[in-house]
């Protein structure tokens, strides 16, 4: 008979865990970065969803990858997650409050 439950490598952190964490806190203050430095105030808020959207995908192969090989860092995933969504919708109301802004003026 086949024993298909996966090892226990429950000390052992995912690193795509941990990339996902990185990428939602990078998320959130790259559009702040816009307001400093005129150059790149429109090209940000973008890249900052593209980010946002990369951690959330990336929250998906390590969730997906921590219940093939048993590792820890499920907490640290949904984290990141939260910090991707986050910094999405920052951006959103961002890039909202910018049109709004513009075109009353």
């Amino acid at each position: 008979m086949v024993d298909n439950t996966p090892p226990d490598n429950s000390s052992v952190t995912n690193g795509k865990a941990v990339a996902t964490l990185i990428v939602g806190l990078l998320s959130i203050p790259l559009p702040f970065f816009g307001l400093f430095f005129d150059i790149f105030s429109y090209v940000l808020p973008f890249f900052g969803i593209a980010i946002g959207i990369f951690g959330i995908v990336l929250y998906g192969k390590a969730v997906n990858e921590m219940a093939w090989t048993g590792e820890g860092g499920r907490g640290i995933a949904v984290a990141g997650l939260n910090f991707s969504i986050a910094g999405i919708l920052i951006q959103l109301f961002m890039i909202m409050g910018v049109i709004i802004f513009r075109s009353t003026f």
